[in-house]
């Protein structure tokens, strides 16, 4: 079993890069899971429900600010698969 915490950060950020910071998070921790197994994981899929952050990752390649653009590349460099979370169902 795994697990990762991280505390927001001090300095204001927005909703949408915190998403994306967990996405981040989220594909570090499998990187990590598949390193210590002694199976690789075949393309493990992750879902996501920030539109924004799915934007950034899967859209077009743009010149975002360096703080977006950073992770972005970090998480299209991995070998996880990013899908928008089914809608159905949602409270929101």
């Amino acid at each position: 079993m795994s697990l990762k915490t991280r505390v927001a950060l001090t300095s204001q950020q927005t909703i949408s890069r915190l998403e994306l910071l967990s996405e981040l998070l989220l594909t570090r921790l499998i990187a990590s899971i598949s390193k210590n197994l002694e199976k690789t994981l075949e393309k493990p899929i992750c879902y996501m429900d920030s539109k924004v952050a799915l934007y950034w990752i899967l859209g077009p390649n743009k010149d975002w600010r360096p703080f977006v653009q950073h992770r972005v590349e970090e998480i299209v460099n991995s070998s996880t698969k990013l899908q928008a979370l089914p809608r159905q169902g949602q409270p929101y």
